[in-house]
């Protein structure tokens, strides 16, 4: 998701939810944006979706499993993974 990363956060959006960490130059895009990166608790997905309410497709439908969505939450636990000021729980 790096590469695409930027130019998402350049089209506004404020959050992106992934697995695994982001490299150093998309971590300071993050911060440009004041955008927050959030990560979920490894193999807990089946228990997540529960709390999806909505779910659109974005971008990049071509792409498969890197298809960006707009999605609808309510009660999603999720882990602030890196945030507006660079500081980086990974």
């Amino acid at each position: 998701m790096d590469p695409f990363t930027p130019k998402t956060l350049q089209l506004g959006t404020k959050d992106i939810i992934s697995a695994g960490g982001r490299s150093k130059a998309v971590r300071h895009v993050f911060v440009g944006h004041k955008a927050v990166h959030f990560g979920a608790i490894g193999g807990s997905g089946a228990l997540l979706s529960a709390s999806i309410k909505k779910v659109d497709i974005f971008a990049y439908d071509d792409l498969d499993s890197k298809t960006i969505f707009r999605s609808g939450f309510e009660d999603f636990p999720l882990i602030v993974a890196n945030d507006i000021y660079d500081d980086d729980l990974l």
